[in-house]
């Protein structure tokens, strides 16, 4: 969803996109529509700092692309030899240069209102 998608929605929550825009009321209902629309968005995005629950679908992203990952730390074998790696969540992150990160579930429309 662009800024221009969230300020037509809230033009058509508010009536402003019918030309009320000199009446303070239907610009304030505006202004509270788009700041909540761009809160909400923002709202399922988590710093690095915070660490998913382990073993949650999330989304990653890096600054360019986002990317699916499972949210666990990893304690592999490699080659049948008694080597092991591990790796925790937030060493991926800053291995990957991952900046925010949601959960997917998160990231799903809302459907409750749809029945």
């Amino acid at each position: 969803m662009t800024k221009e998608d969230i300020e037509k929605a809230a033009g058509d929550y508010s009536g402003s996109i019918l030309g009320f825009t000199d009446n303070k009321s239907v610009m304030e209902k505006h202004k509270a529509f788009a700041d909540g629309a761009q809160w909400r968005i923002n709202s399922v995005w988590h710093d690095v700092e915070e660490l998913p629950k382990q073993g949650s679908l999330i989304a990653v992203f890096d600054g360019n692309d986002m990317h699916l990952w499972r949210a666990e730390d990893i304690e592999n074998v490699i080659d049948g030899r008694i080597r092991v790696i591990s790796i925790t969540v937030k060493e991926c992150f800053i291995m990957q240069h991952i900046i925010k990160w949601a959960y997917v579930k998160d990231l799903m429309p809302n459907m409750e209102e749809r029945k």
